[in-house]
């Protein structure tokens, strides 16, 4: 497929029912996409299923047979295909399909991303499930679906998990990727449609010397996709995020954090911003959220280090960017271009939070990474639009919200 954007028609969207992969779906049916995402049946951003259950499943592994179990609720509900959004919402602030979200933005739709505050539309696409690891599986969903396009999310994100289990994070990280790139080759697909692989920067410029093998799974995953394209001009590319915040879940630094306010606010009697009067801190037990209260106060390895922050709704929109004009064998990078302390980062939460918060500060910060060159990227037009404030509460009020359904739920 050429790179002069002109539209396409069906996107497979992997990782479909991870944190980035739902906020994906949203954007790109917003903006005309079909959305077919693609489910491993691994756990989302917050580790409990999400999404639809699949309409139809290739492969036979054991996450396949999860990802068949999962979402029974929302298929039987109807939103499945359908545009979903959190309670209270009005109508007239909903994001118009068709309508770019530089439009929306400028027009006023609602201030911000064009979505009310600590709120967001999330939708739910056709799922299929598939087992990436599995080759055949893959080519059988390449051929059968013919997609114009693929966004390749889907892997073992956690670098914990991949000193642990170095073999499975090289399997699902790298052997998905080629799977999909063989795929899209042998379906016909692989001249026409487009791949993105989305990487992480959390890699090292030289493989002999990765930090972790989760930093080096992604920086062969992505050398896979640039030499599919170098070899066999297969049209794929490739692009490194830095650290994606917003609503929704995310794992991040970030994301704990807003559990950990939402859980610490939830705990406390005071909800109108003032501190439990005897500064008490609330006994040690795990939230509905999967992170523990009694961890109050919050341990930062320090308030220097130095990260590049965006929002995974800025990221998505770039992702689409880049499938519509980005550049086939290139890799791009991808982030806000402010380089913010933790410091700032706890600024901001104690601003949100309706509590006193309580920190526990250390000096082990490690070195910050050096920013990265986003020239290639802002080439195409693209701008991050959501300011870093918003993100933070964005993600503070969903996990406010998810709190309290979880406690009316319990």
């Amino acid at each position: 497929m050429g790179t002069n954007g002109s539209a396409m028609r069906r996107i497979l969207i992997t990782g479909a029912t991870g944190f980035t992969g739902r906020h994906a779906c949203r954007l790109f049916a917003a903006t005309g996409w079909e959305v077919i995402g693609v489910s491993s049946g691994r756990s989302g951003g917050t580790g409990e299923p999400r999404g639809a259950a699949p309409q139809k499943t290739w492969g036979s592994g054991e996450a396949l047979r999860k990802s068949n179990a999962g979402g029974e609720a929302l298929r039987e509900s109807g939103v499945c295909g359908e545009v979903h959004w959190k309670s209270g919402v009005c109508e007239e602030d909903q994001w118009k399909p068709g309508v770019s979200r530089e439009d929306q933005w400028k027009s006023g739709v609602s201030e911000g991303t064009g979505e009310p505050r600590g709120e967001w539309r999330e939708y739910v696409p056709p799922i299929v499930g598939c087992d990436l690891t599995e080759k055949q599986a893959v080519f059988e969903l390449c051929r059968e679906l013919q997609p114009d396009a693929v966004l390749h999310l889907a892997g073992q994100n956690a670098v914990d998990r991949s000193w642990q289990r170095p073999d499975e994070t090289l399997a699902v990280n790298v052997w998905s990727t080629v799977h999909l790139l063989e795929g899209m080759r042998a379906s016909g697909r692989g001249e026409r449609g487009r791949i993105l692989v989305v990487g992480s920067m959390l890699t090292n410029a030289s493989l002999e010397t990765a930090a972790h093998p989760y930093g080096f799974s992604k920086a062969v995953q992505v050398a896979a996709a640039l030499n599919w394209h170098n070899w066999y001009g297969i049209e794929a590319l490739a692009v490194e995020p830095s650290n994606l915040i917003g609503p929704g879940g995310s794992q991040g630094l970030c994301g704990k954090l807003a559990r950990w306010v939402a859980a610490v606010e939830a705990a406390r009697p005071g909800r109108d911003g003032q501190e439990n009067p005897e500064g008490e801190r609330e006994a040690s037990r795990p939230s509905p959220m999967g992170d523990p209260i009694g961890s109050n106060p919050f341990v930062l390895s320090s308030l220097a280090e130095e990260r590049d922050y965006l929002d995974v709704r800025d990221a998505v929109s770039a992702y689409e960017a880049l499938l519509l004009r980005g550049q086939a064998g290139r890799l791009y990078s991808l982030g806000s271009g402010v380089m913010r302390t933790l410091g700032e980062v706890k600024e901001a939460f104690d601003a949100a939070a309706k509590v006193k918060l309580a920190w526990q500060i250390r000096d082990q910060g490690g070195p910050s990474p050096q920013p990265r060159d986003l020239s290639d990227i802002l080439s195409l037009g693209w701008r991050p639009l959501i300011p870093f404030t918003q993100s933070i509460e964005d993600a503070l009020e969903d996990e406010r919200h998810r709190l309290g359904e979880s406690n009316r739920k319990g």
